[in-house]
């Protein structure tokens, strides 16, 4: 028979602040105003920022179902644990693989980001037709990896200062007085017609997609202080901050690019591109930096809560018996993180050797990431209405909280399905199947090992 006697993770030694670090880091704030608003502003023109509010107003209907599992259980499973305690084990391997899939792809997507970001700040000319991006993406998974290692609680501090910084950086650049100004009123911005309802329905997919992985706090489970209360509070707080930026950075970046879309769709560096524009070229290496740290921030994110999850999938028996123990003296998933660390940098790997540029593989994995979290998602309002009927807890507020994130994510769904239709992007489907499929195989195999073992 199996020994259970393992090293437990550490208990209440994460603060409330060091919560919501982690979930904001997860989103990496400052990328979506680099590289994802200026695609929204692309199909949506004026309307972007209202596309975002509708995102953003989506979400925090979806943190609101998944608050109500997070005031009543912690646990380092994160949404999986939630699925597990109200639908049972085998529908939550499909929200566990499907999490834990949307992490690593995540993590992998930011590495690449990192290296379009980090490397030109080197002056490293054709940086990604060489190895130096390779050894870029390999180096900051492999820095978030011992970060992750040696304790989460000096890496979420260093992930909430670096976002923090960055945000700052980028409302500077925004609010400075000019004809670019935040403060100005754009008129344009504010006026509804016919086809406003269109053009939001077009940027409302990628507007959504700049959202996800806003409840990865909740991997963090009783390692938190007070988890009932700080867990839920690091949730809503990280959809409603960031999903204001994203809306203001839209507004602002309307403005600044309205007489000069063509930057806009030709460069990959908006930010830097503003900057000039603003006659601040000074701020266009600082926001670069930024940009580059807020990715690194991000991998730590999904290495600390793809980790857990598989610690606690590990204990649950639906992972190998060999990471469900934390170290000894950290009292972190130290196995857990070293196989993140190893899975994250592989389909970087395969994709450069297969002449990819980073920055498609960044919206490859980036688009696989979010299949996962789709997926997650839905399996998580299924359990919220099973757990809000069996505790009789239906009201207005409830049912249209259900309806209206039911409502974002199956038109994410839709938008995933139809407008993927470049080359790569339309395999990403079945190859998310494929590895969905692979890992409930897994798990299958894994239980049916240990009850064989217990026996």
């Amino acid at each position: 028979m199996l020994s259970m006697n393992r090293q437990q993770l550490h208990v209440g030694h994460i603060s409330q602040i060091e919560a919501i670090g982690q979930s904001l880091a997860g989103i990496a704030p400052t990328a979506t105003p680099a590289m994802v608003v200026p695609l929204v502003l692309l199909t949506s023109g004026a309307s972007a920022w209202m596309t975002f509010l509708i995102a953003t107003a989506g979400m925090l209907c979806m943190s609101r179902q998944i608050n109500l599992f997070a005031c009543r259980t912690a646990s380092p499973g994160s949404l999986y644990s939630y699925v597990r305690g109200t639908l049972g084990a085998r529908p939550s391997l499909i929200a566990a693989w499907a999490l834990l899939i949307a992490y690593l792809a995540t993590g992998s997507a930011a590495a690449a980001g990192f290296a379009v970001y980090a490397l030109p700040l080197l002056n490293l000319d054709g940086f990604q037709r060489s190895g130096t991006g390779m050894i870029a993406a390999v180096g900051v998974v492999a820095i978030a990896s011992l970060l992750a290692y040696r304790g989460v609680r000096l890496s979420m501090r260093v992930m909430l200062l670096v976002e923090v910084c960055s945000i700052a950086l980028v409302l500077l650049l925004f609010s400075l007085p000019g004809p670019a100004s935040i403060w100005r009123v754009d008129y344009r911005q504010f006026v509804i017609s016919h086809d406003t309802p269109m053009l939001i329905g077009r940027g409302l997919t990628l507007a959504i997609f700049s959202l996800v992985g806003f409840e990865s706090a909740t991997a963090l489970g009783n390692e938190v202080k007070s988890p009932f209360e700080s867990i839920p509070r690091a949730v809503w707080i990280t959809v409603l901050v960031t999903g204001l930026l994203f809306a203001v950075s839209a507004y602002a970046e309307f403005i600044a690019f309205a007489g000069n879309s063509g930057a806009l769709q030709e460069n990959a560096a908006p930010l830097q591109v503003l900057a000039h524009l603003r006659g601040l070229p000074v701020l266009a290496p600082v926001l670069s930096l930024g940009a580059a740290f807020s990715f690194f921030a991000c991998i730590l994110a999904c290495c600390t809560s793809a980790a857990r999850m598989i610690f606690q999938m590990s204990r649950d028996g639906a992972f190998s018996f060999a990471f469900g123990s934390a170290h000894v003296r950290h009292r972190t998933p130290h196995f857990a993180v070293a196989l993140v660390g190893v899975i994250e940098v592989a389909p970087v790997f395969a994709l450069m050797t297969s002449h990819v540029g980073l920055f498609d593989i960044y919206g490859l994995l980036g688009s696989l990431a979010t299949c996962g979290f789709l997926t997650g998602y839905m399996m998580l309002l299924w359990a919220s209405v099973v757990l809000s009927i069996r505790t009789s807890n239906f009201s207005i507020s409830s049912v249209m909280s259900v309806s209206g994130a039911g409502l974002v994510i199956l038109f994410a769904v839709w938008g995933t399905a139809s407008q993927n239709s470049q080359a790569g992007y339309s395999r990403l489907p079945a190859v998310f199947a494929a590895l969905l499929l692979f890992g409930i195989g897994l798990s299958t195999l894994f239980a049916n090992l240990r009850t064989a073992q217990t026996f």
